[in-house]
This record gives structure tokens, sequence and C-alpha cells, in this order.
């Protein structure tokens, strides 16, 4: 079967330098000229797709920040982030300040203090504008595992629009819809795709909610259950294996 689109972690090349990255994706432009939609994926920021979407002229934007924001450096009208609601944000921070634990507050703008993040809130209250109330994407908590256990409580009794990822001794807050395969969803309706004619290539288990939205996900891990619509490589030429024979 020849599929029309396709999606790339490229989480395994960020060690690479900008030469050897864009060495290593050339195989892309045979797609790229003949207009097959391209989309990078990176848990990371914008910087490491940017350079390649720029040097390959990759038009299609890329999903970052584990699913949390979709960007593109050409085309302004397809960025779009998940954030945590004024309500959500407050709740949480309140709970951990009642209880002396650190936290971090990570928004749209970069890190802001919490007391000037509520000047912003009570900002945008009076006059609806969110300059000075900026988009908060995450906020990240130093705390214990009981207490991550009496967050979880607290988060479900609230009703509060956010999960927990654990990351050593930090929790990090984000949207509940902060999802790879949400981000792919929404960017596919904008862009109005059929996305079960997409090949996605990636590691199962982590880009697992990429994998169910398209036709075909392959994974360069070896490890990890056999599940349906998934093949596994570990071949250093499974992209161009995949141009080859997919496309």
């Amino acid at each position: 079967m020849k599929y029309n689109g396709l999606v790339l972690d490229i989480d395994e090349f960020k060690f690479l330098n900008k030469d050897e990255l864009i060495n290593k994706f050339k195989m892309l432009k045979c797609l790229i000229d003949r207009d097959v939609p391209v989309v990078l994926y990176t848990d990371g920021n914008g910087e490491l797709v940017e350079n390649i979407m720029r040097d390959l002229n990759i038009k299609e934007p890329a999903i970052i920040m584990e699913g949390a924001k979709v960007y593109s450096p050409f085309k302004g009208e397809y960025n779009f982030e998940f954030h945590l609601a004024i309500k959500t944000t407050k709740e949480l921070c309140f709970w951990a300040k009642k209880r002396n634990i650190g936290f971090r507050i990570i928004t749209s703008k970069g890190e802001i203090d919490y007391e000037k993040w509520l000047v912003g809130v009570k900002s945008f209250l009076y006059t609806c504008d969110m300059g000075e109330c900026p988009n908060v994407l995450e906020i990240i908590m130093d705390i214990s595992e009981e207490e991550h256990n009496e967050l979880l409580k607290f988060i479900s009794q609230n009703y509060l629009e956010c999960y927990s990822h654990v990351c050593e001794n930090k929790v990090i807050l984000k949207n509940l819809r902060v999802d790879k395969g949400m981000a792919l969803r929404c960017l596919a309706k904008k862009k109005k795709w059929k996305l079960k004619d997409f090949i996605a290539i990636g590691e199962y288990p982590k880009d697992v909610s990429l994998f169910e939205e398209v036709g075909l996900g392959i994974s360069i891990e070896e490890d990890g259950e056999t599940i349906k619509n998934i093949e596994k490589s570990n071949k250093m030429n499974v992209l161009k294996e995949c141009v080859s024979n997919y496309f």
C-alpha cells in the first residue's frame, strides 16, 4: 500500500550537528518536492526541528514539546498550544503554596513568578487582555511520592483539567489534552488530512498515541510487545526504506 504523508520522530538524532541532521534527512526532499506532507515531531522545543524545516523547506508544521505545541516558522496560522486553564493553575499553585512546596510556572513567554502571574490574571479579568497574563503551559513541582499521591487526590476531587508526569524528583503538570496524537489530530483537522493514509516513524511505546492515529506505525525500537499496525525495525536506514517502499 502507498501512503500520502509521513510523521517522523527526530529525537534520536538530537545529538547530531546541524550538517549531520540535514544530511540524514535529505532523502525527505523527494517527498517534499512531490508535496507529500512531512510532519516532524520532538519532545523538545522548536530549535531542533526549525533547522531541518528551513534547510529542507518543510512547510508542514512540527509537533514539539511532547505534543503541547504545534509550530511552524513559515505559517503562523498553524502555531497553537495547549495550555492550563486559569482556574486549574490557581488551584494547583494555591495547593503547593499551602504546603510550602516549591513550584515553577512555565508560560508561553517563559517562566513567570506566581505573584506576577496573579497580577496578570486580575488585569485580564478586568480588561480581557491576555497581554499581561500569558498562557500557562505547565507547572513544575518539587514533590515527594507521598505529596504526589495527595496532589492526585486533590486533582480528582476538584475536577482539575490536568495530568501529572513524574520526572526524577519533580512532577510536571500539563493540560489533559497535551498528547502527540491529539496534536496530530488537531493539525490534520486544520489541514484536512486523512491520517489513515499516513505513516509514523518513532519509538514504541513512547509514541503509541501517534501510531494509533495513522495507518501504519514503524517503531525503531526492538523491545516491547508487537501490536496491530505497528512494524518494528532497528535498521539505521529505516527512513530510507520507508520512503522507497511506501511512497
